[in-house]
C-alpha cells in the first residue's frame, strides 16, 4: 500500500466479498487470498478493482460453495438483452433534450464505438456524432467502418467483447455475428510498429492496462514494449533493446503509457 499499487479500495472489495464467509471457513479462505495476492515475480501487476472480485468470489465459491447467496430458481439467471434495455426522455428544458439509454455493455460498447467512429469523421463531439448519425447524414457511402474484437479461450469456452466479459447468451449472439475467425499466436519483427494480428493478440491476452489498478480497456489502449525500443541491432540482428514481439509488449493506457515513458511507472510484465 505504501507504493499505491494496493489501495483501500482493494481492501474494501475484499471486506465485501468475503463478508459472507462463516468462521469455519474463513481461515482457508484467507490462506488462499494470501496466496492470490502473493506476487510470484518482481513487481507483478495487482489485480484492478474490477477482476478482483470475481477472482476472489470464484476462489469462495470452490472453499465455501454456501457462502454467495442462492438465488431463487430461475431469478439468477441473466435477462434478455431486451430486458436490460431502457429508453428516456427529458423534455422539460426549453432548450434542451437529455436522452437517457440503458443497453447490455455489449451492446453499448458497439454503440459508443460506431458514436466515435462518426465523431473521428466529422472532427465533431460525440454529441455532434449521435445526431448526425441518426439523421442518416454519416456514413452514406459506408465509410464509417467499426471493428470490434471477441476473444475466446477455447479451454474453457469464456469470452469478452473488447473489456467486457459476455454471458453465455451473449457469447451465443456474438458469435453468430462473427465473419472472420483469427487463432492468437506469438509473433516477433524487426520494425517498431505492430502488425494488426499483434495488435490483436496483445489486446485479447492482457483485456485491460496491465498498470496496477488500472482497467482500461486493452483494445484501445498503446502497445508498450518492456524493455525500451533502441531502433539498434548487434551484427547478428538482434535488438540492443525491447523486441516488438507479443511476449515482450504489454497494453497501456495512453496516461500509463505516458508516465512509464518518463520514468515515472515501473511496469514490467
Amino acid at each position: 500500500m505504501s507504493c499505491g499499487a494496493f489501495s483501500f479500495d482493494h481492501l474494501r472489495v475484499f471486506a465485501d466479498v468475503t463478508g459472507g464467509v462463516s468462521a469455519r471457513f474463513r481461515r482457508l479462505v484467507d490462506e488462499a487470498v494470501a496466496r492470490l495476492l502473493t506476487p510470484v515475480r518482481a513487481r507483478q501487476v495487482v489485480p484492478g478493482l474490477r477482476t478482483l472480485p470475481r477472482m476472489v468470489r470464484e476462489m469462495i465459491a470452490e472453499i465455501a460453495p454456501l457462502a454467495p447467496p442462492v438465488d431463487p430458481e430461475g431469478e439468477g439467471e441473466i435477462p434478455p438483452p431486451q430486458a436490460q434495455m431502457d429508453f428516456a426522455v427529458d423534455e422539460r428544458n426549453d432548450r434542451s433534450t437529455t436522452f437517457v439509454i440503458t443497453v447490455p455493455t455489449d451492446e453499448g460498447t458497439g454503440v459508443v464505438r460506431l458514436i466515435d467512429a462518426g465523431a473521428t469523421q466529422l472532427g465533431s463531439s460525440r454529441a455532434v456524432a449521435f445526431v448526425e448519425l441518426m439523421h442518416g447524414r454519416i456514413n452514406k457511402d459506408g465509410g464509417v467502418k467499426v471493428t470490434l474484437n471477441c476473444y475466446r479461450n477455447l479451454d474453457t469456452g469464456a469470452m469478452h467483447l473488447e473489456n467486457a466479459w459476455l454471458s453465455e447468451a451473449a457469447t451465443q449472439r456474438w458469435m453468430a455475428w462473427v465473419t472472420s475467425l483469427c487463432v492468437a499466436g506469438h509473433s516477433e519483427h524487426q520494425g517498431r510498429r505492430n502488425t494488426a494480428h499483434q495488435k490483436d493478440t496483445i489486446a485479447g491476452r492482457d483485456g485491460t492496462c496491465r498498470a496496477p489498478g488500472c482497467e482500461e480497456p486493452a483494445a484501445t489502449a498503446e502497445i508498450d514494449h518492456v524493455a525500451r525500443w533502441t531502433g539498434e541491432f548487434t551484427e547478428d540482428g538482434t535488438p540492443t533493446g525491447g523486441k516488438t514481439a507479443t511476449w515482450a509488449e504489454q497494453s497501456l493506457c495512453t496516461p500509463c503509457h505516458s508516465l512509464k515513458t518518463r520514468g515515472l511507472l515501473d511496469q514490467p510484465r
